[in-house]
Parts: structure tokens; C-alpha cells; sequence
């Protein structure tokens, strides 16, 4: 038996300043559970029902909620490239950076176990 695991996308919204990028927040986030059917889509609507240009700050406090919730109940976090942009914008846009620290920490980047283990 498999342990459980739950992956994370988060899509940032990204500004070109000179040759590097700033991100300016979150689009959406999807989540998807290890066996399920399909996954959970995050974002957020504007008051018409229209979806959002960005996530508020009250939906990332859900998203990154649930993450921990699901952590804390022994569930692994998997991101693809989480290390370096995700984890750490939830943090600041949701203004929960001390549960996304942890969730950074004990979570499985796809993009650094597969350097670490080609062994760069």
C-alpha cells in the first residue's frame, strides 16, 4: 500500500522586469490526490461570478489550510519546481509563510530529487 500523496500546481502571475521575472501573484492552483479520479482546482471569482484575474488572499489561506491539513494527517506534498516559486508564494500572498516553510520542508520537489539523484 501506497502512502498518501498530494500533488500541487500553483500558476504564478509573472511581470518581465529587465532580463528576470517578478511574480505579482497567484492565477490559480490545482491539487490532485494519488489515486483519485481528478483533482481540485483553486482560484478565485469576482463578485458577477466571473473568474478572477487572481487568487485572493482569503482563497490561498484555504489552499495552504488544506495543505496542512492534509500534511498534519501524514498525507506527502509532491510539486514539480515547488522548492523555488510556489510554497514560497502561497506563503507571502496568503500571508502564511511560517505553515508554508514547513510545508517546503517536508514536501518532495520532483525538480531537486531528480538533480539530486542524476548527481549534480
Amino acid at each position: 500500500m501506497h502512502s498518501r500523496m498530494i500533488a500541487l500546481s500553483v500558476e504564478a502571475i509573472t511581470t518581465p522586469v529587465s532580463s528576470n521575472e517578478t511574480c505579482s501573484g497567484i492565477r490559480c492552483a490545482a491539487t490532485w490526490e494519488l489515486g483519485q479520479l481528478s483533482g481540485q482546482a483553486w482560484y478565485s471569482r469576482i463578485s458577477s461570478g466571473v473568474f478572477a484575474s487572481r487568487m485572493s488572499r482569503l482563497d490561498v489561506q484555504h489552499l495552504v489550510g488544506y495543505l496542512a491539513s492534509v500534511t498534519q494527517e501524514g498525507a506527502t506534498l509532491v510539486t514539480f519546481g515547488g522548492s523555488h516559486r510556489g510554497l514560497r508564494l502561497l506563503g507571502v500572498v496568503g500571508q502564511r509563510k511560517r505553515i508554508c516553510r514547513r510545508l517546503a520542508l517536508a514536501h518532495i520537489d520532483i525538480v531537486i530529487d531528480n538533480i539530486c539523484r542524476i548527481g549534480y
